[in-house]
C-alpha cells in the first residue's frame, strides 16, 4: 500500500502544471501535462530556441518556475541529496571514496577479483575478471543536511 501511495503521489505532483508555451510552430497552453494547441501568431520565438514558457510546473523533486526563455528551479526541502560516499578496508574501516579516474591517491579500499565468462547474442563466448568491493552510501533531506535525521543509508 505504502508503494502505491508513493506511485500515486509521483504521478499526481508530475503532472500538476499550468503554463503557456510558444514552440517553433505556434502557441499551446499546458494543463495538468496536456499540451493544447492554440491557433495564435503574436510573435515568433526568440533566435536560437526551440521553446518559450511562462508558468510553473510541479514535479516530484521541484518547483519550475518558467517566464520566457529563463528559468527557475526550486528543489523542495525533503527532496534527498547524496551526502556522502565510503568505501571498506582490508582492516573494517570506512575512509571516503575515491575515484579511479580523479588522479588522487587511491583509498585503499578491500578488492576481490573473481573470473567469470559469459555468452553474447551472436554465441561468441566473453572471459573477464570482476573486480568487487564494499561501499556505503548516505542521502539526506535537502534542508536537513547538517541533522543525522531522516537518512537513507546503503
Amino acid at each position: 500500500m505504502k508503494q502505491l501511495n508513493k506511485k500515486i503521489s509521483g504521478r499526481l505532483f508530475s503532472k500538476l502544471s499550468t503554463e503557456l508555451c510558444l514552440f517553433e510552430d505556434g502557441w499551446s497552453i499546458n494543463l495538468f501535462g496536456l499540451f493544447l494547441p492554440i491557433k495564435l501568431k503574436l510573435r515568433d520565438v526568440h533566435e536560437n530556441e526551440i521553446m518559450e514558457s511562462w508558468g510553473f510546473i510541479i514535479s516530484d523533486r521541484a518547483i519550475h518556475l518558467n517566464y520566457g526563455h529563463r528559468g527557475k528551479i526550486i528543489e523542495f526541502p525533503w527532496h534527498f541529496k547524496h551526502l556522502k560516499c565510503e568505501v571498506q578496508r582490508t582492516n573494517g574501516s570506512w575512509v571516503p571514496y575515491v575515484a579511479s579516474y580523479d588522479g588522487k591517491e587511491p583509498d585503499g579500499r578491500w578488492q576481490k577479483q573473481y573470473p567469470y565468462t559469459y555468452t553474447l547474442n551472436n554465441g561468441e563466448l566473453q572471459k573477464r575478471t570482476a573486480t568487487i568491493y564494499v561501499e556505503r552510501r548516505e542521502w539526506r533531506w535537502r534542508w536537513l543536511m547538517w541533522s543525522p535525521w531522516p537518512a537513507i543509508r546503503t
